[in-house]
């Protein structure tokens, strides 16, 4: 595979933005809490501060720790790197073999975004791997082959939710028979818990407080469902709409207030639902739009 360029940019300000070290950011809703923004910008646009030449993929750059961690594709190779956010100097750069080829002929990822906490860089790829790194160094803690392990068939598009880090737990679709989501530990990457026989999806899990409890949510190929972030024990579920196009729903749910949104492609429309006052915070009403 070829290079292709992209330019990281860095907009000047009295003060710099907040740390982004996950999908969708700190709070995994895509809403920025940190200092302003400026609100005038040079006719030219914001001044470029540096710029790193990538391979391919879908993959978001995260922030943390004054460190831009990206993944990317080149070649056979899933690539990790580690970039000084304010300089653009390569801390470190880690490497494994990639072969995923895209089953819907599109680019073949990583599609997946790493989350950085705990000091470490949790990175799920394209093809099912699962690898923790360290943020200091790059180097490799553990690593599980998630989707082999588990005899997932992914996707279309091969392995794509985001994993999602817990105080205890990295958190994933995994797809497997008894293995539909998966909980790993931080330290050393052995299996807390495994639930479901739900098919993976290409939504990405994230934590949710409902009716005071915290919960894990995620949308399977068959249902929004909820999980005890500690047990894996399931709370409650919502079943979705029959999918008719390959089963990728890749939406993740939105949640705000009480309410819950969903939203998805190929005829599933969408949905919106409060969460009851009462048990374990399950869906008190739904609205199909």
């Amino acid at each position: 595979m070829g290079w292709l360029g992209t330019t990281l940019f860095l907009a000047s300000g009295p003060a710099f933005g907040s740390d982004w070290p996950q999908f969708l950011g700190p709070t995994r809703n895509a809403v920025y809490q940190g200092p302003p923004l400026t609100d005038q910008w040079p006719a030219q646009g914001p001044k470029i501060l540096w710029s790193a030449e990538v391979g391919q993929g879908y993959s978001n750059p995260i922030v943390s720790s004054n460190r831009v961690v990206l993944c990317h594709r080149v070649g056979d190779e899933l690539t990790v790197d580690c970039f000084q956010s304010l300089t653009g100097k390569l801390e470190w750069r880690f490497r494994q073999p990639m072969k995923f080829q895209d089953g819907a002929y599109f680019d073949s990822g990583p599609r997946p975004t790493p989350t950085i906490a705990h000091g470490k860089v949790f990175v799920h790829n394209t093809d099912g791997s699962l690898v923790c790194l360290s943020l200091a160094d790059g180097k490799k803690l553990w690593s599980r082959q998630a989707k082999q392990e588990f005899a997932s068939s992914g996707t279309w598009h091969g392995c794509v939710a985001s994993p999602l880090v817990t105080d205890q737990a990295v958190i994933l679709p995994v797809g497997g028979t008894n293995a539909g989501v998966v909980a790993f530990a931080i330290a050393d990457g052995n299996t807390l818990w495994q639930t479901t026989d739900d098919k993976a999806s290409a939504s990405s899990p994230l934590l949710a407080n409902l009716g005071g409890h915290p919960q894990v949510l995620l949308i399977t190929r068959f249902a929004l469902r909820s999980f005890d972030p500690v047990t894996g024990g399931e709370r409650w579920n919502l079943p979705t709409r029959k999918q008719t196009s390959g089963n990728v729903y890749a939406a993740s749910p939105v949640v705000f207030d009480d309410k819950i949104f969903l939203s998805g492609w190929y005829h599933l429309g969408a949905r919106l639902s409060t969460s009851g006052p009462r048990g374990a915070g399950g869906v008190k009403t739904s609205i199909r739009c």
